[in-house]
């Protein structure tokens, strides 16, 4: 699934060029080692509660994305959150998995 894309509906600055769009790799268990696992799963709750740690899904926005911190930063709310739940299905238990 390498090359998730987020088009930004506003341009954010990253490595100082002006950027459009966001292409993601896929996570390895280094990255969950290094930020933590980004996305909270309630499955107390009928249905299972998703939701999402912000700090931790930044950093791996950033680490995802190529991107610095201070760029994530800059994202709209929209774009933080279209990113946050494209990202989302990598850090859930798989279907029958629990």
């Amino acid at each position: 699934m390498d090359g998730l894309v987020h088009i930004l509906s506003k341009p954010i600055k990253a490595h100082g060029e002006e950027i459009r769009e966001i292409t993601f790799r896929d996570p390895l268990g280094a990255d969950i080692l290094a930020v933590g696992n980004p996305v909270i799963v309630d499955m107390a709750s009928d249905p299972p509660r998703v939701t999402h740690d912000e700090r931790k899904m930044a950093a791996m926005i950033s680490r995802l994305g190529g991107i610095p911190t201070s760029s994530v930063a800059q994202m709209g709310p929209q774009d933080w959150v279209a990113c946050a739940w494209l990202l989302t299905p990598f850090f859930v238990p798989m279907a029958g998995a629990i």
